[in-house]
């Protein structure tokens, strides 16, 4: 059991950048809200410049936290970097073309720079404080900063040497993090999205495929790594994964991700390599084969009712399959069929199950091989699990949308909740009573849609 400081050292994120929320630019705008709640972009900043340079940095691979007029005054200057109240390293602050600013804030950020580290505005310069107390006093002082900061041009903007550092002003975000010495995560120009936090030896990189197409690939990382583990939060799997040092510099680490697939990847900076299995990496080996069926259906646990067993020659929504009483059940089917071993020598294959509405549990060979919640629904089976004649089972469950749908419209009610009303966010789903119903939903889509297939693969270590 990890101590609460190992716990908190853990926790601590490894950003570069600080993100300036301009809390009194949001005050200033008018709106119809009453009570404004400020609880993330999309409540109190939307439509503001700093929701597109907050995009802009995850696009680009820039690490961010926010941070506010208050934090921003708890801030100090360690080195040519940032250490906020809480003990968070950064390397810059950026001011996200900020309109309005209180005076102790713009005077704190000015005292940053004297004392070495980089302060970045994007755009103008703020043009004053917020407040109408003591207003003319707060607003001189204000002005008084701004103009004796010496600026001048440099490529892409302006520079004002300031103490041991600088405030940087220009138009192009990435540019001015290039010049405050930030590198970006070009993991994210393969389709790849990642959190970062630093570790006592290294960093751990939460990587997440949000792309359309899989990555399989060396996938370059902004820092430091000799070597890695990798965890796959699907099944359990703790091992090494390969690293190479790229002829450009930065540390590559080879990782297989399906679209919507995720994994940990732990980094170690010190020369030692990992300890434990090597990650067996999969190459298809040839085509992918049909398991063509027929299949087996027969819903065990649900309702309102289960429908009948029935067989399927080929795959398709159990809305379809099992008529009207598929519409309206919500549970878990059990899918059964049996298929020859593939032909050809191969070390494994890859059991992949198409589309799966909504997660499903495999067996084969009476083998526990693992359950899957999407988006993709793969799995490996050894070669050894084969058998001459093979019998694979299984299990899929959907979601409760099709059953609430079908409570809606029978008029029974389903929301038993104390002191609760359902509003609906979208007016298509609103009833004559003003609150939620799924009523008009078409059914969605349930059970093994298919198609299911084995690829052969071989394993072995990445391509270099």
């Amino acid at each position: 059991m990890p101590t609460r400081r190992a716990a908190r050292a853990f926790c601590q994120p490894a950003n570069d950048v600080l993100l300036y929320l301009p809390q009194y630019d949001a005050y200033q705008r008018p709106g119809k809200v009453l009570l404004q709640h400020f609880d993330g972009i999309e409540h109190g900043f939307k439509g503001l410049p700093v929701e597109a340079t907050s995009e802009l940095l995850l696009k680009q691979g820039f690490g961010y936290d926010f941070i506010s007029d208050k934090q921003v005054q708890q801030v100090q200057a360690v080195g040519a970097g940032l250490r906020t109240s809480g003990g968070a390293q950064y390397r810059t602050i950026l001011v996200p073309n900020a309109r309005t600013m209180p005076l102790e804030t713009w005077q704190h950020l000015v005292q940053l720079a004297q004392a070495g580290a980089p302060v970045l505005v994007q755009g103008a310069r703020p043009t004053g404080v917020p407040g109408l107390g003591d207003l003319a006093r707060r607003q001189a002082a204000f002005q008084r900063l701004v103009v004796q900061l010496p600026f001048k041009p440099v490529p892409g903007g302006q520079r004002a040497a300031w103490g041991k550092g600088a405030v940087l002003l220009g138009p192009d975000v990435a540019q001015l993090l290039a010049q405050a010495g930030v590198r970006r995560e070009v993991l994210v120009d393969q389709g790849l999205r990642c959190e970062r936090r630093r570790t006592a030896g290294g960093y751990t990189y939460f990587l997440v495929n949000w792309g359309e197409q899989p990555v399989q690939a060396w996938v370059p990382l902004a820092t430091a790594a000799r070597s890695a583990n990798l965890y796959d939060p699907m099944t359990g799997q703790l091992v090494v994964a390969a690293v190479r040092q790229s002829a450009q510099g930065p540390a590559e680490v080879y990782v297989q991700l399906t679209p919507g697939g995720s994994c940990l990847i732990d980094t170690q900076e010190a020369a030692a390599p990992a300890t434990g299995a090597a990650y067996a990496y999969y190459r298809p080996a040839g085509a992918a084969q049909p398991v063509a069926g027929p299949w087996a259906v027969r819903f065990v646990a649900g309702g309102p009712t289960l429908p009948a067993p029935l067989q399927a020659p080929q795959l398709d929504s159990w809305t379809q399959l099992a008529g009207e009483a598929g519409q309206k059940f919500a549970g878990t089917a059990l899918y059964s069929t049996t298929f020859a071993a593939p032909g050809g020598p191969a070390a494994g294959y890859l059991l992949d199950l198409g589309r799966v509405g909504q997660s499903a549990r495999v067996q084969l060979n009476g083998r526990e091989l693992g359950t899957l919640i999407g988006p993709a629904y793969q799995l490996y089976v050894p070669a050894s699990q084969l058998q001459a004649r093979n019998d694979l089972r299984i299990s899929v469950s959907n979601g409760m949308a099709n059953r609430v749908a079908a409570m809606d419209r029978a008029g029974q009610e389903w929301k038993t909740f104390y002191n609760v009303n359902m509003a609906a966010k979208r007016q298509e789903n609103r009833g004559a009573d003003g609150l939620f119903t799924a009523a008009h939903w078409p059914p969605v889509a349930a059970g093994l849609l298919g198609p299911v297939t084995l690829t052969p693969v071989a394993v072995g270590g990445p391509p270099l």
